[in-house]
């Protein structure tokens, strides 16, 4: 069965623009910063800064913040050195328990998953001590 040409284009299209954004995320080198009780949205903002003089524009990364109401918004305290995007966007979310991924030409950073032992234990039944509880 022959496949649509569009949905080729638009999946070699979409994993260029990962690619790419893979790569600007490995070569940008944060300069250093020391985060103390900063809310993650602006600890994720001050780290795509660029210094003075330098290309903004071809260096941009978009970063969306997935909030949950389940979720309290999280503080950063931490310390990093020069060191590229990708490694400080891992060491920031690590250390509030979120995680980011790259979807498309953007960062999506949201709060870290239970994990699938986790997920996978059944919650225990309570087990009533009346005796008419337990009558079917």
């Amino acid at each position: 069965m022959p496949s649509n040409p569009f949905d080729q284009l638009s999946h070699q299209s979409s994993k260029n623009t990962v690619s790419q954004l893979n790569k600007r995320l490995t070569d940008f080198i944060i300069t250093p910063v020391t985060f103390t009780d900063t809310p993650l949205p602006q600890a994720l903002l001050e780290l795509t800064k660029t210094p003075d003089g330098e290309n903004r524009k071809q260096k941009s990364v978009s970063i969306l913040c997935k909030l949950s109401g389940d979720h309290p918004l999280p503080k950063v305290s931490l310390k990093l050195e020069a060191i590229s995007l990708s490694q400080a966007l891992k060491k920031v979310t690590e250390s509030v328990g979120w995680v980011y991924e790259v979807m498309g030409d953007m960062v999506v950073v949201s709060p870290m998953e239970k994990n699938l032992f986790e997920q996978s234990i059944p919650e225990k039944k309570k087990t009533s001590l009346n005796p008419f509880d337990q009558i079917q």
